[in-house]
């Protein structure tokens, strides 16, 4: 049975929502499953052009000739790229923007208030050296309740260079944010929002995405119940992926949550994930997992894998695994230090 609380994440779940979906189907087809006469052979079978979730993108001539995919290499590198998700957050984005920030004199760059939050907005040249180029908005939360939650943490919003005199420079893009947080039911939050357009190399990059040079556009929440007894994730968004067989991985509308919190499949997500190999081809997986207050997911289809297509090609099925995101006595994930 949910809690109440859920209900409360399933606003922000919609609310997070980076990435336009693809598909609004999440229908599987079963690897020897033959499509036009409904049996099922034991005997693998080459993958069937089937008709596949609907998607703006996709054409009838589509699948004619399927890519040659290395599917270990492939799945190897999903998997890294679901275990890093958590970390590529707001705060290394924040922290570097703080950092940079600290090159400002009094003189440059000019400040001012808006309703309440401090900005900068110039492009001047420190007496140290350091340039500053653009505008930045910032807010600290400081148990600052917003609603249900009480807020801890820092959001900026900057488009703008700034540069010191070493030749260190902070790119700003757009927003960013890391927040902790527990709501009215005593139940701990995370919730962290990065777009693209923020690049860094000085300190405060050492050992995050900034430093793999990494553009993500990923918003990500999470909640974990009183003494950990339940718990919940959701991503959205994409990052590219610096080595390996994949380029790039997009989350849309991913879920995964325990049983505690009521899931009938606590391993496997609902939503998809986008795959973008070395070669150029997209490869679209659809999962089987739980949705809020939705069906069940049955027992057969509880297996960590998703249905895989390839523009209008069921190519089949994709195992990947979550348990990296399922390991909820690690949160919070990255705290910002």
């Amino acid at each position: 049975m949910r809690t109440s609380a859920l209900m409360a994440f399933a606003m922000v779940l919609s609310a997070c929502s980076g990435t336009d979906d693809k598909s609004d189907s999440t229908d599987t087809v079963d690897p020897g499953t033959d499509v036009d006469a409904g049996t099922t052979d034991t005997d693998p079978v080459e993958p069937d052009i089937v008709d596949p979730p609907e998607g703006d993108y996709l054409d009838d001539s589509a699948g004619s000739e399927l890519p040659e995919l290395d599917g270990a290499a492939l799945t190897a590198a999903v998997n890294q790229a679901i275990a890093d998700a958590m970390y590529v957050h707001g705060g290394p984005a924040v922290a570097g923007y703080f950092e940079a920030l600290a090159q400002a004199d009094s003189s440059c760059p000019q400040w001012g208030e808006d309703a309440g939050t401090p900005f900068w907005f110039d492009a001047c040249t420190t007496e140290s050296g350091a340039t500053f180029d653009g505008y930045g908005y910032h807010y600290e939360y400081v148990g600052e309740a917003d609603g249900e939650i009480t807020w801890t943490g820092l959001a900026i919003n900057t488009v703008g260079t700034i540069t010191t005199p070493e030749g260190v420079t902070f790119e700003g893009g757009g927003s960013a944010s890391y927040l902790t947080g527990t709501n009215e039911w005593d139940q701990d939050i995370w919730y962290s929002v990065i777009q693209p357009g923020f690049a860094y190399d000085g300190d405060a990059a050492e050992g995050t995405w900034l430093a793999d040079g990494l553009d993500p556009d990923m918003a990500w929440y999470a909640v974990r119940g009183v003494d950990g007894v339940g718990a919940a994730a959701t991503l959205n968004g994409s990052a590219r992926v610096p080595d390996g067989a994949i380029s790039a991985l997009v989350f849309s509308e991913i879920l995964l949550y325990d049983e505690a919190f009521g899931s009938s499949c606590p391993i496997e997500p609902s939503g998809s994930l986008s795959v973008l190999d070395n070669d150029g081809h997209w490869v679209d997986i659809y999962f089987d997992g739980p949705v809020w207050e939705g069906p069940e997911t049955p027992a057969e289809a509880c297996d960590g894998c998703g249905a895989a297509w390839y523009r209008g090609a069921y190519l089949g099925e994709a195992c990947f695994d979550f348990s990296v995101l399922a390991d909820w006595q690690s949160y919070p994930f990255a705290p910002l230090e």
